[in-house]
Formats: C-alpha cells, structure tokens, sequence
C-alpha cells in the first residue's frame, strides 16, 4: 500500500480517517454511559390554566370518532395563574372563569380506550397542581370539558415537584432541576409561576423573560450534552463538535505531522492529547499532512502513539510545552511532529518558509512514487 500527502485546508481535520474516530469515541461502548440529554422545551409553561386543586376523581372514560376522553373532576383550591392571550384559534372565545371552590373538569384524549394512560392520577391523593389548556366550544366535539390536560403535579414536605405524566413527566423534572439550578432563589413553585407568566406575556407579543432565555441557553447546551459528558482529557477539540462557548476560547496553530516512514499500521494512531481534549489523531497509514489544530491556551500537549484513541495503550513519543506552541501559533511558526519507522517520536518548530520546503518535499516524493509506479 502507498501513502499519499494529506493537505488539510483551514481549521479542519481529515474526514473518514479522524472524523469517523471522533464520533466513535463518543458513542464508544466501552466508555463509561452518558446521562441522557433532556429534551429542553417550553412546553411546560405553555399552559392557559395553573391552578391547585383537591378533591380529585375519576369521571370515566368516553368513545368518540377520534379516539378516547378521560375525565377528572376536582376542587380548585388557588387559582395560580390564568392566561391572559391564547392561541390563535382561542381569539373569538374566552374562557369560562375558574375560582376558588369551583367545580374544575378537565379531559385527556388518547388514541383509543384501551391504550394506557398518560396521567397517573391513581397515585394522587390531597392537593395537586393542574396546568390545562382551554379548547373552545366549537372545537370540543362532545366531550364534557373545555379544558384538557398538559400536566399534573404533586408537591412535597421540601417543595419539590413530581410530574404525573407517564411521557414526559421524568424530562420535565430534569428540565425543571437544571433550571433551578440557574435560579436558586425561587422554589419549584414560584419557578413555574413565573416561567408560566412569562410564556404569556410573549403571547402577548412582549420580549422574552430570564427564565425562557436560560432555557435556550440549556438547550443549546444540550445539543453537546455527549461532549461535557466525556472526560477532559478525552474531549475532541474539533469545529464540528466542540460547544460553540468552548470553541470560541480555543487557538488554533499550524502542524505539520511526518509519519510516511512509521509502520503502516492501520490499527495503531498517533494523538496528541492535552489536559482539555484531543487535539489531533490520525492513523499510522494516513501519511504525511499538514493542518491546523485547536487547543486552550495554557495546555501542554503529549503525543502519543496507541491502540485506542481514547483509553488505549498509549506510549509517549513527544511532548510539546504550551510556552512552545503558543509562541509558534502567536509567529507564523510551524509545529512538525515526526514519528518514523524506529518508532522514535520529535516535536519542533519551524519557520513558515521550512515548513512550505517540508511540504513541497512530500510532493515531490509522491511525485516519483508515482513515476516508479
């Protein structure tokens, strides 16, 4: 098998060669599991009805053209929150008013009578809290209540909530308990109040509120939820991958990696790993390429030639100061890591003008590799 140079043009890395490795640590299945991302949305405090309510049973279930309605009946005890706008189709109605002491009746649709519930109410006993939503008479088609489920909710002794919903009953109060960690002065309680307020004053056409906007930080958050799930040191420093707030932070510096004449094993890759991630991995029979890479400032790296780039039998070959790598991406200097068939490794800087005549010797190799052939 003959090798050819690899050029890599800007901030990038070889794709198929380092790309698929990088994924694949990720999902390797001899890491230790990631904590499931939570599924962050507003839909929580999308609600036109917040009350707390008792005295909760069981009206039964009904059979209609679109499948089946189970209702509930129960006492409402505060009323926490009532919309103010609701959506588009609510315009040319209002809804019914809701006091203290009234008689509340809400429904939940599901596909057909025998499909399982989504609302644990079985397990409630004494006060909970209900968020519905109002339908309008003319959309009801027959069911005993304008007013249909988002969710049910008990409160403990310590204030915290639990959502009685058997599908996203556990995201919500994933959501909710990163959320409190943003806002530690407010209870589960007075957080949804408010985020629910919140949710009605953008209906109104008003700006976003703190706690709507921490949720789309979160969320962003979430999209990487993989990548701070990892060790440190085994986090890939790659564009693709790496959070936007991590990847902004990073430098990037330009290297040039000689391995033409290191075994042409394809099993075994040479890294360069730092306290904060991966900087750069290849195999031994990628050959000889020139890139730029990104690491946080203050690092040292460590290459390393392994079985495994992540958590393998790694053997150190080079290390590189951060003083070092630093001056060279600060000058226009250039980092060449060389690991050769004596299985010797050396990292060194060079001049911009050295580097372009290391690179035009790799072609020129190729060159008469390919006149022989």
């Amino acid at each position: 098998m003959t090798r050819r140079t690899a050029f890599v043009l800007g901030t990038a890395i070889v794709l198929g060669v380092i790309g698929g490795l990088l994924v694949k640590w990720v999902l390797d299945s001899e890491a230790e599991p990631l904590p499931e991302p939570s599924s962050l949305s507003g839909e929580i405090a999308e609600t036109d009805l917040l009350v707390e309510v008792d005295e909760i049973r069981s009206l039964g279930t009904e059979e209609f053209d679109f499948g089946a309605v189970e209702s509930w009946s129960m006492r409402v005890v505060d009323v926490l929150h009532a919309a103010e706008v609701g959506s588009k189709e609510q315009e040319s109605d209002t809804p019914p008013s809701i006091g203290p002491g009234d008689e509340f009746v809400v429904g939940s649709a599901r596909p057909g009578i025998r499909d399982p519930q989504v609302h644990e109410f079985g397990e409630v006993s004494g006060r909970a809290i209900i968020s519905a939503r109002y339908v309008p008479p003319h959309l009801i088609r027959g069911h005993k209540s304008v007013w249909v489920i988002n969710y049910l909710a008990t409160v403990d002794a310590q204030g915290g909530w639990t959502f009685h919903n058997l599908i996203s009953g556990g995201v919500w109060r994933i959501q909710l308990s990163e959320l409190s960690d943003r806002f530690p002065a407010l209870s589960d309680s007075e957080l949804i109040r408010a985020w629910t307020m919140e949710a009605d004053a953008e209906r109104r056409g008003e700006e976003a509120g703190p706690i709507t906007l921490a949720l789309r930080d979160l969320s962003q958050r979430d999209l990487y939820s993989d990548w701070f799930g990892l060790p440190e040191d085994e986090r890939p420093l790659d564009p693709e991958l790496t959070p936007p707030e991590i990847l902004s932070a990073l430098k990037s510096v330009e290297i040039l990696v000689d391995i033409e004449s290191a075994p042409q094993d394809e099993d075994r890759f040479l890294v360069i790993k730092t306290d904060s991630g991966i900087v750069h991995a290849v195999s031994l029979a990628a050959g000889n390429h020139a890139l730029e890479v990104l690491a946080q400032l203050g690092d040292d790296w460590r290459v390393v030639v392994t079985d495994k780039p992540v958590r393998g039998s790694d053997v150190l070959v080079a290390g590189i100061t951060a003083s070092d790598w630093e001056s060279a991406a600060a000058s226009g200097d250039v980092l060449l890591i060389r690991y050769d068939e004596s299985e010797m490794g050396t990292a060194e800087i060079v001049s911009g003008e050295s580097a372009r005549d290391i690179v035009r010797q790799w072609t020129d190799d190729d060159a008469a590799i390919e006149d022989i052939e």
